[in-house]
């Protein structure tokens, strides 16, 4: 007697195939936000436009201020009076 496999599985991959697709979305998002914070952490005293950030992190202006955006709103990053970003509390 053979078993079947339940409703929500599916033995072509296609259910792999959305949880790795779903896992890689998600580490677009942090790889990111953990590159930024690892560098700031690296540099102490590290200030960047938002057009630099953009380059030295590889990222579209969108997605770059988004993940500024991000940051800032956890007290991570801030922006300074010149337009600058820099790690909070340094």
């Amino acid at each position: 007697m053979t078993q079947n496999a339940p409703e929500n599985t599916r033995s072509d991959g296609t259910h792999a195939a959305r949880v790795l697709l779903a896992r890689t979305s998600i580490m677009k998002v942090q790889s990111p936000v953990e590159r930024i914070r690892g560098e700031f952490r690296e540099m102490p005293g590290l200030q960047l436009t938002l057009a630099e950030a953009q380059r030295l992190f590889g990222l579209d202006p969108a997605s770059c201020r988004s993940v500024i955006d991000a940051l800032v709103e956890t007290s991570f990053l801030r922006w300074t009076a010149s337009g600058t970003i820099v790690q909070a509390g340094k």
